[in-house]
């Protein structure tokens, strides 16, 4: 992940645990990514469009489409879709 990310910087300390966990889950094209962080699905969702905003080139980004769901343990988990 590079230095310059914008949203990346103005991100609360949860969501940017949650960026940097979306961020590698689809960067290694993972099919679940759990984010194990208390943060309301609409706010995963939201960061989840700045990893989008911050990473305008990485065409695996743009074409990784996520589903929200909500686990066991209450954390959000991102569901890649094909």
């Amino acid at each position: 992940m590079k230095n310059e990310r914008y949203y990346y910087g103005i991100l609360s300390k949860e969501e940017k645990a949650a960026y940097r966990m979306i961020y590698n889950g689809i960067k290694m094209r993972a099919l679940n990514i759990v984010v194990p962080v208390y943060l309301p699905p609409k706010q995963i969702q939201d960061v989840y469009l700045k990893v989008l905003y911050d990473n305008p080139i990485n065409k695996a980004f743009h074409k990784a489409v996520i589903r929200m769901t909500e686990n066991k343990s209450g954390h959000s988990e991102c569901v890649t879709e094909d």
